[in-house]
């Protein structure tokens, strides 16, 4: 549901709330961080830190190497130099985990030109990213304490108001940087950390039909960007939390519907999608020096589909697997000689 109206708003279809989407992913990745880690402290005492971003790194940054060189070279291309400066210098933050932060320096993402930023899109990486390397810190500091959900409330209510504030004062800056964003995955993290729920049938149909709603009216009626990551992301961060309160797929009719074979397979390709759609039509418009006709945005998309699907397959699943392609000291060479290969090229 995430990933197609992210696709849907970005390629211009009348979804004026689909880049809510990405604060779905926040919440979703939030809550899967989170219970991974409490499962594993609950079974072997401890969280093994290094392994942790072991997992990460293999999960991330296969696809991610490959959409950057790609997008790259064709970047070198199609680009006039201003925007081949622009999109170099978030090249050099996507290569360092800090996508948002080099973006926030460089335009307003709701702006016109930004339609043409072939790397605008990792800025939700980047934080993700950021969450990946702090999180598992506090919660290994925090597991045994009884008192850790409160923290983890706590951290949210403050996320919140620097949101709201944000919003108010520096809306441009609010809407990337983390302890801005850091609510949405809090709100996940709560979930997992609560520890499992058991809710009635009825209360697990009412839970997700209700964050189902929640998210449809969120897509579908959204005005715009104001107010993000203010009170207006709280709609679909509730959607999303609803939905995963209410569990897993047969045991509701929303879950069903969600559990069907082509909604499961693009939620299996999601990942890739999103990082492939965007480049795809960016960099046309680019070339373009305005907006894609819609049969062109239609063709943009109808590529990223093929190329995430690919993009999975053959990196995403095999490097994914611990031994699978290189042990843990391959990651880490790999996953160094990739981020300095791309800050050089960034700089270069």
């Amino acid at each position: 549901m995430a990933v197609l109206a992210v696709v849907a708003y970005h390629a211009g279809l009348p979804l004026p709330g689909g880049f809510a989407g990405v604060d779905v992913f926040f919440v979703i990745s939030g809550y899967l961080i989170a219970r991974l880690l409490r499962a594993e402290a609950a079974e072997t005492g401890r969280i093994d830190l290094p392994a942790f971003w072991e997992r990460r790194a293999r999960r991330l940054l296969p696809a991610l190497f490959a959409v950057l060189a790609a997008t790259m070279a064709a970047a070198w291309v199609l680009l006039l130099p201003r925007e081949l400066e622009e999109t170099s210098f978030a090249l050099r933050g996507a290569s360092i985990f800090a996508a948002n932060l080099a973006l926030a320096d460089l335009l307003d993402y709701f702006a016109g030109p930004s339609e043409r930023q072939a790397l605008l899109h990792l800025w939700s990486l980047g934080v993700e990213e950021q969450f990946y390397l702090a999180f598992p810190l506090l919660a290994a500091a925090l597991m045994r304490r009884a008192w850790s959900l409160r923290v983890f409330a706590g951290l949210a209510a403050a996320s919140f108001a620097a949101a709201q504030v944000g919003v108010a004062t520096a809306p441009e800056n609010a809407f990337f940087l983390p302890h801005m964003r850091a609510w949405e995955l809090l709100v996940g993290v709560l979930l997992a950390w609560a520890g499992p729920l058991r809710p009635s049938g009825r209360v697990r149909a009412a839970a997700g039909l209700a964050g189902a709603a929640l998210l449809a009216l969120t897509f579908a009626l959204a005005p715009g960007a104001g107010g993000y990551p203010g009170w207006p992301a709280a709609l679909p961060v509730a959607g999303a939390a609803l939905l995963i309160a209410a569990g897993d797929g047969g045991a509701h009719p929303v879950g069903r519907v969600l559990s069907l074979g082509p909604v499961a397979a693009a939620g299996l390709i999601s990942y890739s999608l999103y990082l492939w759609h965007w480049p795809l039509l960016a960099l046309p418009r680019a070339w373009l020096g305005g907006d894609l006709p819609g049969w062109g945005a239609a063709l943009a998309v109808a590529a990223a589909f093929p190329l995430a699907w690919a993009s999975w397959r053959y990196l995403e699943r095999p490097f994914r697997r611990p031994g699978g392609v290189v042990g843990r000291r391959g990651v880490l060479a790999l996953s160094a000689a990739g981020c300095l290969g791309f800050l050089a090229l960034g700089y270069a």
